[in-house]
Protein backbone atom coordinates (compact mmCIF):
# COMPACT_ATOMS: atom_id res chain seq x y z
CA UNK A 1 0.00 0.00 0.00
CA UNK A 2 1.44 3.37 -1.04
CA UNK A 3 1.24 6.68 0.77
CA UNK A 4 -1.48 7.82 -1.60
CA UNK A 5 -3.77 5.15 -0.13
CA UNK A 6 -3.05 5.79 3.50
CA UNK A 7 -5.41 7.91 5.59
CA UNK A 8 -2.47 9.51 7.39
CA UNK A 9 0.18 9.78 4.67
CA UNK A 10 3.75 10.50 5.59
CA UNK A 11 5.77 13.33 4.11
CA UNK A 12 9.47 13.62 3.38
CA UNK A 13 10.95 17.02 4.20
CA UNK A 14 14.31 17.79 2.61
CA UNK A 15 16.50 20.47 4.17
CA UNK A 16 19.74 21.28 2.30
CA UNK A 17 21.98 23.48 4.46
CA UNK A 18 25.35 25.16 4.32
CA UNK A 19 26.76 27.22 7.20
CA UNK A 20 23.36 27.53 8.82
CA UNK A 21 24.47 27.73 12.44
CA UNK A 22 23.09 31.23 12.81
CA UNK A 23 19.49 30.37 11.90
CA UNK A 24 18.95 26.60 11.60
CA UNK A 25 17.75 26.11 15.21
CA UNK A 26 14.69 28.26 14.62
CA UNK A 27 13.95 26.46 11.36
CA UNK A 28 14.28 23.02 12.98
CA UNK A 29 12.14 24.02 15.96
CA UNK A 30 9.37 25.21 13.65
CA UNK A 31 9.39 21.91 11.72
CA UNK A 32 9.37 19.75 14.83
CA UNK A 33 6.46 21.81 16.21
CA UNK A 34 4.19 20.98 13.23
CA UNK A 35 0.66 19.91 14.11
CA UNK A 36 1.01 17.18 11.47
CA UNK A 37 3.53 14.72 12.96
CA UNK A 38 3.80 12.12 10.18
CA UNK A 39 7.01 13.14 8.45
CA UNK A 40 10.69 12.44 8.08
CA UNK A 41 13.22 15.26 7.94
CA UNK A 42 16.31 14.70 5.79
CA UNK A 43 19.12 17.19 6.41
CA UNK A 44 22.02 17.33 3.96
CA UNK A 45 24.91 19.38 5.34
CA UNK A 46 26.95 20.62 2.38
CA UNK A 47 30.32 20.42 4.21
CA UNK A 48 29.58 23.41 6.46
CA UNK A 49 32.52 25.09 8.13
CA UNK A 50 30.61 26.48 11.14
CA UNK A 51 28.66 24.73 13.95
CA UNK A 52 25.91 23.44 11.64
CA UNK A 53 26.98 19.79 12.10
CA UNK A 54 26.83 19.96 15.91
CA UNK A 55 23.40 21.62 15.86
CA UNK A 56 21.89 19.12 13.41
CA UNK A 57 23.38 16.13 15.24
CA UNK A 58 21.94 17.44 18.50
CA UNK A 59 18.44 17.63 16.99
CA UNK A 60 18.80 14.23 15.28
CA UNK A 61 19.69 12.62 18.61
CA UNK A 62 16.50 14.03 20.15
CA UNK A 63 14.02 13.14 17.40
CA UNK A 64 14.06 9.89 15.43
CA UNK A 65 12.26 11.52 12.49
CA UNK A 66 15.43 13.45 11.63
CA UNK A 67 18.01 11.88 9.34
CA UNK A 68 21.25 13.91 9.17
CA UNK A 69 23.85 13.44 6.44
CA UNK A 70 27.06 15.43 6.14
CA UNK A 71 28.66 15.63 2.69
CA UNK A 72 32.41 15.00 2.65
CA UNK A 73 32.94 17.97 0.34
CA UNK A 74 30.80 20.81 -0.95
CA UNK A 75 28.75 19.39 -3.82
CA UNK A 76 27.11 22.67 -4.81
CA UNK A 77 23.67 24.03 -3.97
CA UNK A 78 21.77 22.35 -6.84
CA UNK A 79 23.21 18.90 -6.08
CA UNK A 80 22.50 19.36 -2.39
CA UNK A 81 18.85 20.09 -3.14
CA UNK A 82 18.70 17.05 -5.39
CA UNK A 83 20.36 14.87 -2.75
CA UNK A 84 17.58 15.35 -0.18
CA UNK A 85 14.98 14.69 -2.88
CA UNK A 86 16.64 11.42 -3.90
CA UNK A 87 16.92 10.37 -0.24
CA UNK A 88 13.18 10.77 0.37
CA UNK A 89 11.28 7.58 1.20
CA UNK A 90 7.68 8.84 0.95
CA UNK A 91 5.48 9.79 -1.99
CA UNK A 92 4.99 13.32 -0.74
CA UNK A 93 7.98 15.64 -0.61
CA UNK A 94 8.67 19.22 0.33
CA UNK A 95 11.86 21.24 0.58
CA UNK A 96 12.55 23.28 3.69
CA UNK A 97 14.96 26.22 3.82
CA UNK A 98 17.38 26.22 6.73
CA UNK A 99 16.87 29.95 7.25
CA UNK A 100 13.06 30.01 7.29
CA UNK A 101 10.52 29.00 9.88
CA UNK A 102 7.10 27.44 9.30
CA UNK A 103 3.73 28.18 10.85
CA UNK A 104 2.72 25.23 13.02
CA UNK A 105 -0.10 24.11 10.70
CA UNK A 106 1.73 24.53 7.38
CA UNK A 107 2.33 20.85 6.75
CA UNK A 108 -1.21 19.99 7.80
CA UNK A 109 -2.64 22.47 5.27
CA UNK A 110 -0.47 21.11 2.50
CA UNK A 111 -1.39 17.48 3.20
CA UNK A 112 -5.11 18.34 3.32
CA UNK A 113 -4.85 20.13 -0.01
CA UNK A 114 -3.13 17.13 -1.58
CA UNK A 115 -5.74 14.67 -2.88
CA UNK A 116 -5.25 11.45 -4.87
CA UNK A 117 -6.17 13.41 -8.01
CA UNK A 118 -3.30 15.81 -7.57
CA UNK A 119 0.38 15.16 -7.84
CA UNK A 120 1.86 18.11 -6.01
CA UNK A 121 0.98 21.18 -4.03
CA UNK A 122 3.06 24.30 -3.82
CA UNK A 123 2.11 26.71 -1.07
CA UNK A 124 3.16 29.43 1.30
CA UNK A 125 1.71 30.50 4.62
CA UNK A 126 0.51 34.00 5.32
CA UNK A 127 3.25 36.15 6.83
CA UNK A 128 3.12 39.66 8.20
CA UNK A 129 5.67 42.40 7.69
CA UNK A 130 5.00 45.51 9.79
CA UNK A 131 1.47 44.26 10.35
CA UNK A 132 0.72 43.87 6.65
CA UNK A 133 0.18 40.41 5.06
CA UNK A 134 3.11 39.67 2.78
CA UNK A 135 2.19 36.25 1.44
CA UNK A 136 -0.57 33.73 1.91
CA UNK A 137 -1.18 30.02 1.51
CA UNK A 138 -2.08 29.29 -2.10
CA UNK A 139 -2.37 25.68 -3.31
CA UNK A 140 -1.28 25.04 -6.90
CA UNK A 141 -2.10 21.57 -8.18
CA UNK A 142 -0.58 19.61 -11.05
CA UNK A 143 -2.12 16.86 -13.10
CA UNK A 144 -1.39 13.41 -11.68
CA UNK A 145 2.02 12.18 -12.72
CA UNK A 146 3.21 15.63 -13.82
CA UNK A 147 5.39 16.35 -10.80
CA UNK A 148 8.47 14.59 -12.17
CA UNK A 149 8.04 16.21 -15.58
CA UNK A 150 7.81 19.56 -13.85
CA UNK A 151 10.98 18.82 -11.92
CA UNK A 152 12.87 17.78 -15.05
CA UNK A 153 11.68 20.91 -16.84
CA UNK A 154 12.98 23.06 -14.01
CA UNK A 155 16.34 21.30 -14.18
CA UNK A 156 16.49 21.85 -17.94
CA UNK A 157 15.59 25.46 -17.38
CA UNK A 158 18.40 25.92 -14.89
CA UNK A 159 20.88 24.46 -17.36
CA UNK A 160 19.69 26.06 -20.60
CA UNK A 161 17.90 29.34 -20.04
CA UNK A 162 21.07 31.18 -19.09
CA UNK A 163 22.75 30.04 -22.28
CA UNK A 164 19.80 31.16 -24.35
CA UNK A 165 19.61 34.53 -22.60
CA UNK A 166 23.34 35.00 -23.04
CA UNK A 167 23.71 33.86 -26.65
CA UNK A 168 20.52 35.05 -28.33
CA UNK A 169 21.34 38.78 -28.06
CA UNK A 170 24.27 38.05 -30.38
CA UNK A 171 21.77 37.66 -33.25
CA UNK A 172 21.40 41.42 -33.70
CA UNK A 173 25.11 42.37 -33.96
CA UNK A 174 25.71 39.31 -36.17
CA UNK A 175 22.95 40.42 -38.53
CA UNK A 176 24.45 43.91 -38.68
CA UNK A 177 27.94 42.55 -39.43
CA UNK A 178 26.59 40.27 -42.14
CA UNK A 179 24.62 43.14 -43.68
CA UNK A 180 27.64 45.44 -43.73
CA UNK A 181 29.83 42.65 -45.11
CA UNK A 182 27.35 41.83 -47.89
CA UNK A 183 26.50 45.39 -49.01
CA UNK A 184 29.42 47.40 -47.66
CA UNK A 185 29.25 51.17 -47.65
CA UNK A 186 27.00 51.22 -50.74
CA UNK A 187 23.98 50.26 -48.67
CA UNK A 188 24.14 53.32 -46.41
CA UNK A 189 22.01 53.65 -43.31
CA UNK A 190 19.28 51.50 -44.85
CA UNK A 191 21.46 48.39 -44.46
CA UNK A 192 21.94 49.11 -40.76
CA UNK A 193 18.22 49.68 -40.26
CA UNK A 194 17.20 46.48 -42.05
CA UNK A 195 19.91 44.43 -40.30
CA UNK A 196 18.91 45.80 -36.90
CA UNK A 197 15.26 44.92 -37.51
CA UNK A 198 16.14 41.47 -38.86
CA UNK A 199 18.45 40.75 -35.94
CA UNK A 200 15.80 41.73 -33.39
CA UNK A 201 13.21 39.56 -35.19
CA UNK A 202 15.56 36.55 -35.29
CA UNK A 203 16.44 36.99 -31.63
CA UNK A 204 12.75 37.17 -30.63
CA UNK A 205 11.82 34.17 -32.77
CA UNK A 206 14.63 31.99 -31.40
CA UNK A 207 13.72 32.95 -27.84
CA UNK A 208 10.08 31.97 -28.40
CA UNK A 209 11.16 28.64 -29.92
CA UNK A 210 13.49 27.96 -26.97
CA UNK A 211 10.74 28.75 -24.45
CA UNK A 212 8.22 26.60 -26.32
CA UNK A 213 10.61 23.61 -26.48
CA UNK A 214 11.16 23.87 -22.72
CA UNK A 215 7.43 23.96 -22.10
CA UNK A 216 7.68 27.45 -20.61
CA UNK A 217 5.47 29.15 -23.20
CA UNK A 218 1.70 28.98 -22.91
CA UNK A 219 -1.02 30.94 -24.65
CA UNK A 220 -4.04 32.11 -22.69
CA UNK A 221 -7.01 34.40 -23.27
CA UNK A 222 -6.78 35.63 -19.69
CA UNK A 223 -4.93 38.92 -20.06
CA UNK A 224 -5.04 39.46 -16.30
CA UNK A 225 -2.00 37.20 -16.05
CA UNK A 226 0.01 39.84 -17.90
CA UNK A 227 -0.98 42.59 -15.46
CA UNK A 228 1.97 42.10 -13.07
CA UNK A 229 4.45 42.20 -15.98
CA UNK A 230 2.87 45.31 -17.47
CA UNK A 231 2.78 46.98 -14.07
CA UNK A 232 6.45 46.22 -13.43
CA UNK A 233 7.41 47.43 -16.92
CA UNK A 234 5.51 50.70 -16.49
CA UNK A 235 7.32 51.24 -13.21
CA UNK A 236 10.67 51.04 -15.01
CA UNK A 237 9.60 53.11 -18.02
CA UNK A 238 10.35 56.64 -16.69
CA UNK A 239 13.86 55.71 -15.57
CA UNK A 240 14.56 53.87 -18.83
CA UNK A 241 13.32 56.85 -20.84
CA UNK A 242 15.56 59.28 -18.94
CA UNK A 243 18.55 56.89 -19.11
CA UNK A 244 18.38 56.93 -22.91
CA UNK A 245 19.38 60.61 -22.84
CA UNK A 246 22.53 59.98 -20.76
CA UNK A 247 24.93 59.32 -23.68
CA UNK A 248 23.42 62.21 -25.65
CA UNK A 249 24.09 64.58 -22.76
CA UNK A 250 27.69 63.39 -22.47
CA UNK A 251 28.24 63.85 -26.21
CA UNK A 252 26.73 67.32 -26.07
CA UNK A 253 29.07 68.33 -23.22
CA UNK A 254 32.07 66.82 -25.04
CA UNK A 255 31.16 68.70 -28.22
CA UNK A 256 31.77 71.98 -26.39
CA UNK A 257 35.34 71.01 -25.49
CA UNK A 258 36.84 71.40 -28.92
CA UNK A 259 37.48 69.45 -32.10
CA UNK A 260 37.95 65.71 -31.72
CA UNK A 261 36.54 65.62 -28.18
CA UNK A 262 33.62 63.33 -29.04
CA UNK A 263 35.96 60.95 -30.86
CA UNK A 264 38.37 60.88 -27.90
CA UNK A 265 35.51 60.20 -25.47
CA UNK A 266 34.25 57.37 -27.70
CA UNK A 267 37.69 55.76 -28.03
CA UNK A 268 38.27 56.04 -24.28
CA UNK A 269 35.01 54.25 -23.58
CA UNK A 270 35.31 51.49 -26.20
CA UNK A 271 37.33 48.81 -24.38
CA UNK A 272 35.95 49.46 -20.86
CA UNK A 273 32.45 49.33 -22.34
CA UNK A 274 33.17 45.98 -24.00
CA UNK A 275 34.48 44.49 -20.75
CA UNK A 276 31.59 45.93 -18.73
CA UNK A 277 29.03 44.77 -21.27
CA UNK A 278 30.12 41.13 -21.09
CA UNK A 279 30.33 40.99 -17.30
CA UNK A 280 27.26 43.12 -16.56
CA UNK A 281 25.14 41.11 -19.00
CA UNK A 282 26.21 37.85 -17.34
CA UNK A 283 25.34 39.22 -13.90
CA UNK A 284 22.03 40.61 -15.08
CA UNK A 285 21.00 37.32 -16.68
CA UNK A 286 21.73 35.26 -13.57
CA UNK A 287 21.03 37.65 -10.69
CA UNK A 288 17.36 38.42 -11.36
CA UNK A 289 16.10 34.80 -11.62
CA UNK A 290 18.30 33.82 -8.65
CA UNK A 291 17.00 36.52 -6.31
CA UNK A 292 13.44 36.16 -7.65
CA UNK A 293 13.50 32.43 -6.83
CA UNK A 294 14.95 32.96 -3.35
CA UNK A 295 12.61 35.83 -2.47
CA UNK A 296 9.62 34.00 -3.96
CA UNK A 297 10.33 31.11 -1.58
CA UNK A 298 10.53 33.51 1.35
CA UNK A 299 14.26 32.91 1.84
CA UNK A 300 14.99 36.51 2.71
CA UNK A 301 17.76 35.83 5.23
CA UNK A 302 19.54 33.62 2.72
CA UNK A 303 19.06 36.27 0.01
CA UNK A 304 20.64 38.85 2.31
CA UNK A 305 23.54 36.49 2.97
CA UNK A 306 23.98 35.97 -0.80
CA UNK A 307 23.77 39.71 -1.47
CA UNK A 308 26.59 40.44 0.98
CA UNK A 309 28.84 37.67 -0.37
CA UNK A 310 28.21 38.53 -4.02
CA UNK A 311 28.74 42.25 -3.42
CA UNK A 312 32.10 41.62 -1.80
CA UNK A 313 33.09 39.12 -4.50
CA UNK A 314 32.16 41.45 -7.36
CA UNK A 315 33.88 44.46 -5.81
CA UNK A 316 37.02 42.43 -5.20
CA UNK A 317 36.99 40.68 -8.58
CA UNK A 318 36.15 43.89 -10.43
CA UNK A 319 38.98 45.74 -8.68
CA UNK A 320 41.46 42.97 -9.49
CA UNK A 321 40.40 43.16 -13.13
CA UNK A 322 40.45 46.96 -13.28
CA UNK A 323 43.87 47.26 -11.62
CA UNK A 324 46.06 45.79 -14.44
CA UNK A 325 43.86 47.40 -17.10
CA UNK A 326 44.34 50.77 -15.45
CA UNK A 327 48.06 50.32 -14.93
CA UNK A 328 48.61 49.46 -18.58
CA UNK A 329 45.98 51.81 -20.00
CA UNK A 330 48.53 53.73 -22.05
CA UNK A 331 50.02 50.58 -23.59
CA UNK A 332 46.56 49.17 -24.33
CA UNK A 333 45.42 52.38 -26.04
CA UNK A 334 48.59 52.56 -28.12
CA UNK A 335 48.31 48.90 -29.16
CA UNK A 336 44.64 49.13 -30.13
CA UNK A 337 44.37 52.57 -31.72
CA UNK A 338 47.74 54.19 -32.47
CA UNK A 339 48.11 53.95 -36.22
CA UNK A 340 47.66 56.32 -39.14
CA UNK A 341 46.12 59.63 -38.07
CA UNK A 342 45.75 58.34 -34.52
CA UNK A 343 49.17 59.46 -33.26
CA UNK A 344 50.82 59.60 -29.84
CA UNK A 345 49.07 62.85 -28.93
CA UNK A 346 45.68 61.25 -29.61
CA UNK A 347 46.66 58.28 -27.45
CA UNK A 348 47.67 60.61 -24.62
CA UNK A 349 44.26 62.26 -24.85
CA UNK A 350 42.38 58.95 -24.72
CA UNK A 351 44.36 57.30 -21.87
CA UNK A 352 42.98 59.29 -18.88
CA UNK A 353 39.43 58.81 -20.15
CA UNK A 354 39.97 55.08 -20.58
CA UNK A 355 41.56 54.87 -17.11
CA UNK A 356 38.50 56.41 -15.45
CA UNK A 357 36.14 54.03 -17.22
CA UNK A 358 38.30 51.06 -16.18
CA UNK A 359 37.96 52.18 -12.57
CA UNK A 360 34.18 52.18 -13.06
CA UNK A 361 34.12 48.41 -13.73
CA UNK A 362 33.71 47.09 -10.12
CA UNK A 363 31.01 49.67 -9.39
CA UNK A 364 29.16 48.80 -12.61
CA UNK A 365 29.15 45.10 -11.65
CA UNK A 366 27.79 45.66 -8.15
CA UNK A 367 25.29 48.22 -9.42
CA UNK A 368 23.86 45.64 -11.83
CA UNK A 369 23.62 43.12 -8.97
CA UNK A 370 21.80 45.70 -6.84
CA UNK A 371 19.45 46.69 -9.66
CA UNK A 372 18.42 43.07 -10.25
CA UNK A 373 17.96 42.46 -6.52
CA UNK A 374 15.76 45.57 -6.21
CA UNK A 375 13.78 44.41 -9.25
CA UNK A 376 13.31 40.96 -7.67
CA UNK A 377 11.81 42.73 -4.65
CA UNK A 378 9.37 44.45 -7.03
CA UNK A 379 10.58 47.92 -6.13
CA UNK A 380 10.54 48.97 -9.78
CA UNK A 381 9.18 52.44 -9.12
CA UNK A 382 12.01 53.14 -6.71
CA UNK A 383 14.50 51.70 -9.19
CA UNK A 384 13.16 54.01 -11.88
CA UNK A 385 13.56 56.98 -9.52
CA UNK A 386 17.16 56.02 -8.74
CA UNK A 387 17.95 55.74 -12.46
CA UNK A 388 16.42 59.09 -13.32
CA UNK A 389 18.19 60.85 -10.45
CA UNK A 390 21.44 59.12 -11.41
CA UNK A 391 21.26 60.38 -15.00
CA UNK A 392 20.45 63.90 -13.82
CA UNK A 393 23.30 63.90 -11.29
CA UNK A 394 25.73 62.50 -13.85
CA UNK A 395 24.81 65.27 -16.31
CA UNK A 396 25.41 67.96 -13.69
CA UNK A 397 28.68 66.38 -12.52
CA UNK A 398 29.89 65.84 -16.10
CA UNK A 399 29.32 69.50 -16.91
CA UNK A 400 31.00 70.71 -13.69
CA UNK A 401 33.99 68.37 -13.93
CA UNK A 402 34.42 68.86 -17.69
CA UNK A 403 34.57 72.62 -17.16
CA UNK A 404 37.42 72.15 -14.67
CA UNK A 405 39.20 68.99 -15.89
CA UNK A 406 38.20 68.59 -19.53
CA UNK A 407 37.17 65.28 -21.11
CA UNK A 408 38.33 63.04 -18.22
CA UNK A 409 35.86 64.90 -16.02
CA UNK A 410 32.97 63.41 -18.02
CA UNK A 411 34.31 59.89 -17.40
CA UNK A 412 34.90 60.57 -13.69
CA UNK A 413 31.31 61.78 -13.37
CA UNK A 414 30.20 58.35 -14.58
CA UNK A 415 32.49 56.69 -12.02
CA UNK A 416 31.11 58.77 -9.14
CA UNK A 417 27.48 58.12 -10.08
CA UNK A 418 28.18 54.37 -10.48
CA UNK A 419 29.67 54.32 -6.97
CA UNK A 420 26.63 56.15 -5.57
CA UNK A 421 24.27 53.76 -7.38
CA UNK A 422 26.22 50.84 -5.93
CA UNK A 423 25.75 52.15 -2.40
CA UNK A 424 22.10 53.13 -2.94
CA UNK A 425 20.91 49.86 -4.48
CA UNK A 426 22.84 47.78 -1.96
CA UNK A 427 21.43 49.67 1.04
CA UNK A 428 17.91 49.53 -0.40
CA UNK A 429 18.08 45.78 -0.97
CA UNK A 430 19.72 45.10 2.38
CA UNK A 431 17.18 47.20 4.27
CA UNK A 432 14.21 45.54 2.56
CA UNK A 433 15.54 42.02 3.07
CA UNK A 434 16.27 42.74 6.73
CA UNK A 435 12.68 43.88 7.24
CA UNK A 436 11.36 40.73 5.58
CA UNK A 437 13.75 38.34 7.35
CA UNK A 438 12.66 36.56 10.55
Amino acid sequence: MTDMQQTTPSVSIGMPVYNGAGFSRQALDSILAQTYPHFELIISDNASTDDTAEICQEYASRDSRIRYVRQEKNIGAACNFRYVLDAATHDRFIWAAADDWWDQDRLEHLVQALTPENAAVVGTIRRYVDGVPYAEYVPVTFEKGAWWRYLMREEARCEKVYYANGLLPAATPLAIMLGVFAWGASGGWQVLAVALTAGAAIESGLLLIALARMGLLAWTADFKTAAPILSASLGLLPGTFVMAFGPLIEQAIAAGLGEGSNAALTYGYKLPAAVQSILVTAIGITALPYFSAQIGQGRHAYSLHSLNKLTLALLTGGALLALPLGLFSAEIAALLYQRGAFDASATARVVPIQLAYFIQIPFALVTMLGIKAVAALRRNGLLSLYTALGVLLQALLAYALATRHGLPGIAWAAVIVSALMTITTYLTTRGTLRRLSP
